[in-house]
């Protein structure tokens, strides 16, 4: 059997927490671009909720994760992005293209998500095109 480090259980529970988070934020996210017209979509400004804000501010401060809003990326954690599950990713890469637009102060809402190790890119969000894993 093998035992987990300590690093590694921190790990655990931070991935666990951020998970749960991600899940509520997720779909109050999904719930509020799906109930919008499309004709509508690209004039109408999204706004994050506190609580998606204080999480991918989070996830920031302990290094799983890094936005660089002016280039409309965002270097994610191989551990914490492989934890999700395929809604979830759409979601989480959905906030993240709202938060990299909303920074910029457009209305454009995309994003490009980086291995964070390997700097390879996973998976793209627009709301455009919609959301594709890499």
């Amino acid at each position: 059997m093998t035992t987990l480090t300590d690093s590694q259980k921190t790990t655990q529970k931070i991935m666990a927490v951020v998970l749960g988070v991600a899940v509520i934020g997720g779909a109050m996210l999904c719930v509020s671009i799906m109930n919008t017209e499309p004709s509508d979509r690209t004039e109408d400004k999204i706004e994050l909720t506190d609580g998606q804000m204080a999480m991918f501010n989070d996830l920031q401060s302990k290094g799983l994760l890094l936005i660089e809003a002016e280039n409309t990326a965002a270097y994610i954690d191989p551990g914490l992005w492989f934890a999700m599950d395929a809604k979830l990713k759409e979601d989480f890469a959905a906030g993240i293209a709202i938060y990299c637009g909303n920074q910029r102060s457009s209305t454009l809402y995309y994003a490009d998500i980086y291995d964070k190790q390997s700097g390879k890119k996973i998976a793209e969000y627009s709301r455009a095109w919609g959301f594709k894993v890499l």
